[in-house]
């Protein structure tokens, strides 16, 4: 099977887009789509984007310059963030073991690592400063709550293909006990290729247990005090879905524009740190192939 189409399609914990192209053992250097196994690739983006950011009076993440970084082995490969093993590959589908940073910390930490990489990172210590210089003007300041910092997930993948369509599925569990959640994550897309252009769809969605979105989003009875602000959130499912368009202009450019539409579980949107039901993430502009 190969490993490179199946993961170019999902934007699997998920990528704000996937600049992929399809490795095999039969890639030449003359071929731009086409990376060998055991080589570096390295890209950069350059255009216009922006992920938004659904808390409370919290800047949206622009997209302008984002690196991409991959090496696919035998078995060992690096996508950008996430690290993995491949277990089994086979004719039907394959089993990756993987690790891979949680997205929820780049809403709350402006230098998280997911933002550069837009898809962590600086670890900020819990402090939980008194109720009046958490709540003003009635509203959450987020900056004096504790620090939601990075968690680290680890657990398999398992991803197939029938005829043009594409799927795949990650369970992780927090592994580096910040939350101790759970998280689980599908999609399946399909992609068309003409001549120079390739067109993919996708869909999806990420199922997150109490423990993780209640550490991103509750608020304990401590830091809301004697206001109405205290929260404790369940676990929710967040469904997916994205189109990208790319067109390769030469061995070194290539045109790339995508559009990812996220609707947030209720028990994110009940939060009293969240205003927007949903996340919108886009980008158009090049991409450079060193």
């Amino acid at each position: 099977m190969n490993q490179r189409l199946i993961r170019s399609l999902i934007p699997a914990l998920l990528m704000i887009w996937s600049f992929q192209a399809f490795a095999n053992t039969g890639c030449t250097a003359d071929d731009p789509g086409c990376i060998a196994i055991g080589e570096w690739e390295f890209k950069l983006a350059l255009g216009v984007g922006k992920r938004t950011n659904p808390l409370v009076d919290s800047s949206d993440i622009p997209l302008v310059l984002v690196p991409q970084v991959s090496y696919y082995g035998e078995r060992f490969f690096i996508e950008n963030l996430e690290l993995g093993y491949t277990l089994i590959d086979s004719e039907q589908f394959m089993l990756n073991a993987i690790l891979t940073p949680g997205r929820d910390s780049g809403f709350f930490l402006r230098n998280d690592i997911n933002n550069f990489f837009i898809d962590g990172a600086i670890e900020f210590t819990h402090s939980i400063l008194p109720n009046d210089e958490a709540i003003k003007d009635g509203k959450i300041d987020i900056d004096d709550l504790h620090k939601r910092r990075l968690a680290g997930l680890a657990g398999i993948e398992l991803s197939s293909a029938w005829k043009n369509l594409q799927w795949q599925i990650q369970l992780l569990q927090d592994v580096t006990k910040v939350h101790q959640g759970k998280e689980v994550r599908f999609a399946f897309g399909s992609q068309r290729i003409f001549a120079d252009q390739a067109f993919s769809a996708s869909a999806g969605f990420t199922w997150k247990s109490e423990s993780l979105l209640n550490y991103y989003y509750g608020i304990s009875t401590d830091e809301a005090g004697e206001t109405p602000f205290a929260y404790e959130a369940s676990n929710g499912l967040s469904p997916f879905v994205r189109l990208a368009w790319n067109k390769m202009l030469n061995r070194r450019w290539q045109l790339s524009s995508s559009v990812q539409y996220e609707r947030l579980s209720s028990a994110i949107n009940n939060s009293p740190l969240v205003e927007e039901d949903y996340v919108l993430q886009f980008f158009v502009g090049g991409i450079y192939h060193f």
